[in-house]
């Protein structure tokens, strides 16, 4: 399951990113964001929130402006557009890539950055999935010698 998580970054490096999504919650200012995946605070994986006085205005309006085709992780009737992220432990950033197709910054679409500090959740969500627990190994009691 977590290798269909991990996508490619969208311009030419080979950083990997996680697969999650999101829509903007503009009663409470917040852009929402959902994984799946190693649990962090929900049955399924993740849920955050990013406030939106952290990001750009103009990025806002975009984002706004993006077509939400996938379900709630949550069960609720919320949709949600795909976005990719990761941890950048140089500047200890979460990165953030949205491939929408219509350039914002990005040819791809859209590319910002928030503090890890400021967002402990989504930034373990991050490491669990690309650092997964090791399963315990089968033991196979019938090669066992008494």
């Amino acid at each position: 399951m977590i290798a269909n998580m991990i996508t490619s970054l969208k311009s030419d490096s080979d950083a990997k990113y996680v697969q999650v999504q999101a829509y903007v919650r503009q009663d409470e200012e917040t852009l929402h964001i959902q994984g799946v995946g190693p649990q962090v605070n929900r049955d399924y994986g993740i849920s955050a929130d990013i406030n939106l006085d952290d990001l750009d205005a103009e990025l806002v309006d975009w984002i706004i402006g993006i077509p939400r085709q996938l379900n709630s992780k949550a069960g609720s009737d919320k949709r949600y557009f795909t976005l990719q992220m990761r941890y950048a432990a140089s500047v200890n950033h979460l990165n953030f890539q949205i491939p929408y197709g219509i350039e914002y910054n990005r040819p791809y679409g859209a590319n910002f950055s928030i503090s890890a500090d400021t967002h402990p959740k989504l930034k373990a969500f991050w490491e669990k999935v690309m650092n997964p627990e090791p399963v315990e190994s089968f033991v196979d009691y019938n090669e066992i010698e008494d």
